[in-house]
């Protein structure tokens, strides 16, 4: 982006990294004291990031909710997915059991045993094959130490183990799941919540 000035929504605006230096070169160059104009370009630093997991970091490779969707014939209504994360990303389960027959009881599908195991090894699929995506140890190593990370997903108990399986746990400075914390993305009270932690 040019550092001259833009226009957004038909209003002028500068680039939020020119706009930052501006400021502090404004600071300097009508003698202001040099400790508040540096106090001034730190209050501008990044201190921390937070990152999503999936189809951010990495994929399972498999679109779990799709697949279940079609498998079972629910119909695309509005807000299917936010039903189908809260059914199986906002509680602690005791077994994959309890949590696939939940999740068939909310979509009114029959608790017939072959559809729990097939609901199950569905979603045994996405933890096997999920993977990083290209650059991402590269990126977490680059800025590991220069910066605070945290980690936040929507994601269900059994799901979160995944980060020991692609070796990122010890990455992240703090780590919210939903399912620890109740709390789905993207409400404001997940990020306030990380952001107190960092």
């Amino acid at each position: 982006m040019s550092l001259r000035n833009s226009t957004k929504n038909g209003k002028s605006y500068l680039p939020p990294s020119y706009a930052r230096q501006k400021r502090i070169s404004q600071c300097r160059s009508r003698g202001g004291n040099w400790n508040v104009c540096d106090d001034l370009n730190k209050y501008y630093m990044i201190k921390a990031i937070i990152f999503d997991l999936w189809e951010t970091l990495g994929t399972k490779n498999i679109g779990i909710s799709k697949v279940f969707f079609e498998h079972f014939s629910v119909p695309p209504e509005k807000r299917v997915l936010e039903k189908y994360e809260k059914a199986v990303q906002l509680k602690i389960w005791n077994s994959e059991e309890d949590m696939v027959r939940s999740l068939l009881r909310d979509f009114d599908i029959s608790l017939a045993k072959e559809n729990i195991i097939w609901t199950q090894n569905l979603f045994r699929e996405g933890i096997e094959k999920a993977t990083l995506f290209p650059g991402t140890l590269e990126l977490l190593e680059s800025i590991r130490g220069r910066y605070r990370l945290a980690l936040i997903s929507n994601t269900s108990i059994f799901e979160s183990k995944v980060l020991d399986k692609l070796k990122i746990r010890n990455f992240f400075d703090v780590i919210s799941f939903s399912w620890e914390i109740g709390i789905l993305k993207p409400s404001v009270e997940l990020f306030e919540q990380t952001l107190q932690k960092l």
